[in-house]
């Protein structure tokens, strides 16, 4: 038998029904009995699919979602009090060996910008103001307006923003990549964005008690 700790995202996130409503469940004989909804995130590694932690089809029966219906969910990820999770707590093995969700997610833009999750906020002002852009003032403007403009004819879901969950001090969640996207659909009044979660490790594990995490056995 395997022991797992399942640790949860810091944010809830509005999602829409029509990403979630066929996903299989991991649990399918437990009801959820709380109105919280938690899908846990696959792992790309192992071609393992997203899934809801408990049956929550009478919750949804009741709810009468609608395919467009936003509903609030909380992502988890499974991992272990490892050697490999504490390496994964530092930059250089977090970047190598964080893994993704198997799905996309539709996201309204205005709410990814309250929850505080930017590491930075991008404006016209400091867009791509980054050594990797070696560009004055006139080219980076350039660059922007062209990305809010190709943007305004529909965001990419090839081309994903993605969230990593407890990435700030192995706690908070983060935007890891796609600030410059983010800020200019906002400022492009683009609604939505599709966003890929990703993971690889939290403090959550190495703390006996406290919110956010939970242990799995299979």
């Amino acid at each position: 038998m395997t022991r797992c700790c399942l640790i949860s995202s810091s944010e809830m996130y509005p999602v829409y029904w029509k990403d979630i409503q066929n996903l299989p469940c991991l649990n399918p004989n437990k009801v959820a009995d709380k109105q919280e909804i938690i899908i846990i995130l696959g792992n790309n590694q192992y071609v393992q699919q997203d899934c809801f932690l408990y049956d929550y089809t009478l919750l949804f029966q009741k709810e009468k979602y609608q395919e467009n219906s936003l509903i609030w969910v909380r992502f988890c990820f499974p991992t272990t009090c490892s050697f490999q999770s504490i390496l994964n707590l530092m930059k250089i093995y977090r970047c190598k060996n964080k893994r993704w969700s198997s799905r996309v997610y539709q996201v309204p833009c205005s709410d990814l910008r309250n929850m505080g999750i930017e590491r930075c906020v991008r404006t016209s002002e400091n867009a791509y103001l980054l050594k990797r852009y070696p560009l004055n003032k006139q080219q980076r403007d350039k660059k922007y307006d062209q990305l809010k403009e190709s943007l305004k004819k529909g965001y990419d879901s090839q081309k994903p923003i993605s969230v990593m969950l407890c990435r700030h001090w192995g706690l908070k969640d983060s935007l890891d990549d796609g600030h410059h996207r983010l800020s200019a659909c906002i400022d492009g009044g683009v609604e939505t964005v599709f966003v890929r979660f990703c993971y690889a490790s939290s403090v959550k594990i190495f703390t006996p008690f406290g919110k956010g995490k939970q242990w799995l056995e299979s």
